[in-house]
């Protein structure tokens, strides 16, 4: 089982890709390159390289990444204390933001709250490394390394389209 994390356009976008799908260290992904599907693929039969086509295409998908459920524990113990208005605090983890971003979002419309608190959780994963990578499955199947990277990215993604955010959704799916 994983987490598919997704940022989606309300209008088509353009992106590049070859259809070649790879699953390994517990995410899936596309390769986007020709050269990329050769390397991890050299034993294609020599007429079959020409068979696979860089091409561009269109989609709502901004952003996607693929996680194994391995890390929900590390990603569980990832977490901030915030306090509402009355002086009440509660926690928050990178898991329920990541694995459950509805209970965040009104109508899945990404907010700077919910960018705030992912930033500050990405924060709290880089500044005990040592600490998270406890928590590496023993059987090598997800790493802090990919949690942090696809949270990083996820959080660049957001970024980018701040100043935007009611033209995108984002969801997971589990």
């Amino acid at each position: 089982m994983s987490l598919d994390l997704y940022i989606e356009s309300k209008t088509p976008i353009m992106r590049r890709g070859t259809g070649v799908m790879i699953r390994e260290n517990g995410e899936t992904r596309e390769l986007t390159t020709k050269q990329e599907v050769l390397d991890h693929f050299p034993d294609i039969v020599p007429e079959s390289p020409e068979d696979i086509k860089e091409k561009y295409y269109e989609t709502k998908t901004l952003f996607q990444c693929n996680m194994t459920h391995n890390l929900t524990n590390m990603a569980s113990e990832c977490n901030i204390v915030k306090s509402k208005r009355n002086g009440d605090s509660y926690i928050i983890s990178l898991y329920r933001l990541l694995w459950h971003p509805e209970e965040y979002l009104t109508d899945s419309i990404p907010t700077l709250e919910y960018l705030n608190d992912l930033m500050a959780c990405y924060k709290k994963l880089m500044e005990k490394p040592a600490f998270f990578k406890r928590f590496n499955p023993s059987n090598g199947w997800g790493t802090y390394e990919q949690l942090a990277e696809n949270t990083k990215n996820f959080i660049a993604a957001l970024v980018k389209i701040s100043d935007k955010f009611s033209e995108y959704t984002v969801y997971s799916w589990t």
